[in-house]
């Protein structure tokens, strides 16, 4: 699993929390099965939506690695802490 990062904490909104891993749907299965509520927040890589299809025909290995390893884990501020502590201990025993 690897966590997003920032140099500058005050110059984030953090309106997503979006980790990466190359088993993301064994991830997201396990999350779920524990009760965690995961997301792909855009299921689509961006040249390859309509907005963008003249890029449709690229092949571009670098992002569909990085768009398939994504995966949105919950971040709110009605998180309490001991949501927020469930959700990081089923992170760390998390075992591909």
């Amino acid at each position: 699993i690897i966590l997003p990062e920032t140099y500058d904490e005050n110059a984030h909104v953090w309106h997503l929390f979006v980790i990466r891993t190359q088993k993301r749907n064994t991830l997201k299965q396990y999350l779920n099965d524990n009760g965690i509520e995961t997301a792909i927040h855009y299921p689509i890589p961006p040249y390859k939506q309509e907005c963008l299809k003249a890029y449709s025909n690229l092949n571009l290995p670098i992002s569909d690695s990085l768009h398939n390893s994504v995966l949105s884990i919950p971040i709110s501020p009605c998180l309490n802490d001991s949501e927020i502590e469930y959700i990081i201990e089923k992170l760390n025993r998390y075992k591909t």
